[in-house]
């Protein structure tokens, strides 16, 4: 739904994928990095190429992510239970068909924002990677003894965009929210440290799933049953616009579907995000 929208990702493009703990922010952004993989290049004729930094989750846990999306056997039965011989056949089987997909997982980069974007650069040179994942935001850090987390976050999304635009690639950049236990719907004000971080991103993408808290989808979807559904919040869509939908969500595979219920709330592409995005975020 997303790319009948967008067009799927841009290069020069800085995307934001927010979230509260256990929303599936991550899990949203390797169903990017798996479906692009898998798609062909227009302009080149090849497949599209990513590489997905981890400052949080091992090569081995998100390489068993992508294992369940395709398998349907539960991550964390892949990576930690004996496991049936044809739950073992299906992923032998699938391991080959993935073995090829061109996703370079690093999770042995320091949280140096330096390093990170000397690494990116080598990569595009070496590789020529189309899209780059950052896993977040709030774990980067900066050669400026003494900044704020408020200003470390300006400074990781500021360069991450100015990256994207001089290599030409799409940089997408998970970020934490501020909790309010009282709403905990997702806001464009609670992205954690920094009204910065919606300034400088090109797309920001909410994830909320009403289920994990026990409550309903906010309006206009109030009526939709919450059980393995997901609320995704495009906020801020530079020449895309702004709009929602909902979509099917597999927590044992942590796997994003296309649901068969599709609503939008459309804005003028032109919005004043400046506005909204000065509004002061709770702590």
């Amino acid at each position: 739904k997303y790319d009948e929208r967008s067009g799927g990702l841009q290069p020069g493009n800085l995307i934001i994928i927010a979230g509260e703990p256990s929303q599936g922010k991550t899990s949203l952004a390797m169903n990017f990095a798996y479906n692009g993989v898998r798609s062909i290049n227009e302009a080149t004729k090849d497949y599209f190429k990513c590489a997905f930094y981890s400052l949080e989750m091992t090569n081995t846990e998100l390489a068993s992510r992508i294992l369940a999306m395709e398998t349907g056997i539960c991550a964390s039965d892949i990576l930690y239970k004996k496991l049936y011989r044809d739950e073992l056949d299906k992923i032998t089987i699938i391991k080959g068909q993935i073995e090829n997909t061109q996703i370079f997982l690093d999770d042995k980069s320091n949280s140096n924002l330096d390093s990170i974007i000397s690494s990116i650069k080598t990569m595009v040179l070496k590789y020529h990677i189309n899209f780059v994942i950052v896993d977040y935001i709030q774990l980067c850090n900066i050669s400026h003894k003494g900044a704020s987390k408020e200003q470390i976050a300006s400074e990781v999304t500021k360069r991450l965009k100015n990256t994207a635009k001089d290599l030409n690639i799409n940089i997408i950049a998970l970020s934490q929210l501020n909790r309010v236990p009282e709403n905990p719907e997702p806001k464009l004000s609670r992205l954690r440290d920094s009204g910065q971080i919606a300034a400088d991103a090109d797309i920001v993408i909410l994830v909320y799933r009403p289920e994990y808290y026990n409550r309903n989808f906010p309006e206009p979807f109030i009526d939709i049953p919450t059980p393995n559904k997901a609320l995704i919040d495009i906020a801020k869509g530079r020449s895309i616009g702004v709009f929602k939908f909902i979509c099917d969500f597999d927590c044992k595979t942590t796997k994003f579907f296309n649901s068969d219920k599709f609503f939008t709330e459309s804005m003028n592409p032109n919005t004043n995000f400046e506005a909204m995005e000065d509004e002061e975020a709770p702590y």
